[in-house]
């Protein structure tokens, strides 16, 4: 599904990522772990061309990410979802006028600009929140709700698109630990239930290895492991982490 060759990423004179080689199967649960300043948000932002990397080949579905002209990586994105730190919400519409957000890629320029959207993209909407246990709160202000809402709500944003992939870049980093085993029961769930592929960045190695199938760890732009989760072990992760 998703192909990743010899791929680097510089800011500057830095190399973030530094020649990353990747293979992701349909259907794969992927924890990206390592210490800050690894790479591991700049691989992520990459994959979507979010960051455009120097040198190197994406493939999804064995088409070439880094040759796509606009148009065509905006066709690509509608079945790549990306959630943020952050949420990426914005606090004034309601829950489901950002949910309806996530189907802007199969808007018109004028549809988009205006907000219309039909009774069917409603509907998906209305079946992304009830799918994160928010249709209660569909017609509340962003503005009104926690940050493990919050992530759902972003969580429902990105259903809606029909993705085939999820990347989620550090998804749980704001959150206590009760709102983080929740976002995470919904990424795995969304996983085994709909085949849908996830890819989360994660700074907690406890809850990668709780979760995740398969686990990359990154290090000064490089991947210094990639294997199943049984595989990690306490020498591998002090080498890691440098402890």
């Amino acid at each position: 599904m998703l192909e990743i060759k010899d791929l680097v990423v510089e800011y500057g004179e830095v190399k973030a990522v530094d020649n990353v080689n990747l293979k992701v199967k349909d259907g794969e649960f992927i924890a990206v772990i390592g210490s800050s300043g690894g790479g591991k948000s700049s691989l992520m932002k990459a994959i979507n061309l979010l960051v455009k990397p120097k040198n190197g080949s994406i493939k999804i579905d064995d088409e070439e990410m880094t040759n796509l002209s606009s148009k065509d990586l905006r066709l690509k994105r509608r079945k790549i979802g990306f959630i943020f730190q952050d949420y990426n919400l914005i606090d004034r519409l309601s829950v489901i006028e950002n949910v309806l957000t996530g189907r802007l890629g199969y808007k018109s320029s004028l549809k988009s600009l205006l907000g219309i959207f039909s009774k069917e993209e409603y509907k998906k909407a209305e079946e992304a929140l009830k799918k994160v246990g928010l249709l209660e709160k569909a017609f509340v202000r962003g503005s009104e709700l926690s940050g493990g809402q919050k992530q759902r709500v972003a969580i429902a944003k990105v259903l809606v698109q029909e993705p085939r992939i999820i990347l989620a870049d550090e998804p749980v980093a704001s959150l206590d630990i009760n709102s983080s085993k929740i976002i995470m029961e919904y990424f795995k769930k969304i996983n085994e239930t709909q085949g849908i592929t996830v890819i989360v960045n994660i700074h907690d190695v406890n809850i990668a290895l709780k979760y995740a199938d398969r686990i990359v760890a990154l290090k000064k732009g490089k991947i210094v492991f990639d294997d199943k989760r049984s595989e990690i072990t306490d020498g591998i992760l002090r080498s890691i982490y440098d402890i």
